[in-house]
């Protein structure tokens, strides 16, 4: 009996030896992945959040369709630089006013203000009487797209009969 108290003694060392040798590593490897597993459900959690935030500004889109069709006209791609010059032809026969010439060239941007709009200037000279003119600087006014006048200046003519030619300086937005 005397040598049992060691035996146990013993037995119970080796026992926590031999424990924190090959069940201590499955332990620190269980807590990894508890970290990794919480971390996930983190994620997924934000990722559902973020999910859930992009439905709905989806329906506040859909809603806002309209909304949102005027502010794209307004501000179109570059490939409708074309079809604005167009607009610009179109509203100019409608109006009475004879476009003479037009031309058009994106505004430099520096560095420092890269903007996501582009500015465009496009320059016109047209022809015709005051009141046709002031109908075609309506139009222009009142369209969905974003138009600035920049510079405007007329030569009056010499005879009655001539038509008054109107030099304008334009500034348009494009994306």
């Amino acid at each position: 009996m005397k040598y049992a108290f060691t035996i146990i003694l013993i037995n119970i060392i080796l026992a926590v030896l031999i424990g924190g040798f090959f069940f201590y590593p499955r332990y620190q490897d269980y807590k990894e992945a508890s970290l990794n597993a919480r971390n996930k459900e983190k994620e997924l959690a934000n990722y559902q959040s973020f999910v859930q935030k992009m439905r709905s500004i989806d329906q506040e889109l859909k809603q806002n369709q309209e909304l949102v069709a005027k502010v794209d006209s307004a501000i179109p791609n570059n490939s409708q630089i074309s079809s604005f010059l167009k607009f610009l032809g179109d509203t100019a026969k409608d109006t009475g006013i004879s476009l003479e010439d037009v031309s058009w060239a994106e505004c430099p941007v520096s560095k420092k203000e890269e903007q996501i709009a582009k500015q465009y200037n496009v320059k016109l000279q047209v022809s015709g009487s005051y009141f046709s003119f002031k109908n075609f600087l309506f139009v222009l006014e009142h369209t969905a797209r974003l138009v600035e006048v920049s510079k405007m200046s007329f030569d009056t003519p010499l005879d009655e009969d001539e038509s008054i030619s109107y030099n304008l300086e334009l500034r348009i937005y494009s994306y």
